[in-house]
């Protein structure tokens, strides 16, 4: 993206004239040697309403730089009191295109007629940084806070049952879910454990355990905003066959 820029398109300085009516008291002339704190002023006071903003934080060393190119030429028209009315920024190269720039002072308004316009919009290195920063910060957030859920503990345990389910499934992000028959004491209804594996090799040793007691170890983690690593909280991290 660039700022908004205003071009005026001149075939030679006789189109330097007042859109409306003619201002005797104003005269144009090219400032030979411009100071930075001169064009910064013009630049800032009458870009302000075309919405320039590119250059408002260039150092003066900057506008020198911008200055030097011999393609730039700087012309002020002012008031016969001296009073500083407009400013054109004019480069040669680009076939006599100028940017209009205008000021206003008091009572009196100085205004060019407008022949040909572009538009282009130009950010500074340090408003795309801003801009990334903004954008890039809500990602970094989320994936600080997804990289803690899923290495901070909030429990971990043991579970001892029969493994009756375990399978890999997921549209997008594919997991290994299975489920845990427990029972405690004979005549009592049995209680199921689900969880999650997320280790290939661990998930072989549960499917080579299938029809066997085994003892799963778990850590829970809550809070892990999406289901891509797992459907359940609990997380299996190791397995072993228990004696019949």
């Amino acid at each position: 993206m660039q700022a908004t820029r205003t071009y005026l398109e001149l075939k030679n300085r006789t189109q330097f004239k007042a859109a409306f009516g003619a201002f005797p008291e104003i005269t144009i002339a090219r400032v030979r040697n411009p100071s930075p704190e001169l064009y910064r002023t013009c630049y800032r006071t009458v870009g302000e309403a075309f919405h320039w903003f590119d250059r408002w934080d260039w150092s003066d060393d900057e506008i020198a730089k911008h200055l030097a190119d011999p393609a730039i030429q700087l012309f002020v028209a002012t008031r016969r009191t001296g009073t500083q009315a407009d400013l054109a920024s004019q480069r040669l190269a680009e076939l006599r295109r100028a940017r209009l720039c205008a000021l206003s002072h008091g009572d009196v308004r100085s205004r060019f007629r407008p022949v040909n316009f572009n538009w282009n919009f130009q950010l500074t290195r340090k408003r795309k940084l801003i801009i990334a920063g903004i954008l890039v910060t809500p990602v970094l957030l989320f994936a600080l806070y997804t990289w803690i859920a899923l290495n901070w503990n909030y429990s971990e345990g043991e579970r001892a049952g029969f493994v009756q389910k375990f399978s890999k499934k997921g549209w997008l992000c594919k997991t290994w879910e299975g489920e845990l028959a427990m029972v405690s004491m004979p005549g009592t209804n049995t209680e199921k454990f689900y969880f999650t594996v997320r280790d290939d090799n661990i998930a072989q040793h549960i499917n080579g355990s299938l029809g066997k007691r085994v003892a799963l170890t778990y850590q829970q983690h809550m809070g892990i905003p999406t289901t891509c690593f797992g459907e359940t909280q609990y997380f299996v991290v190791a397995v072993k066959v228990l004696p019949q």
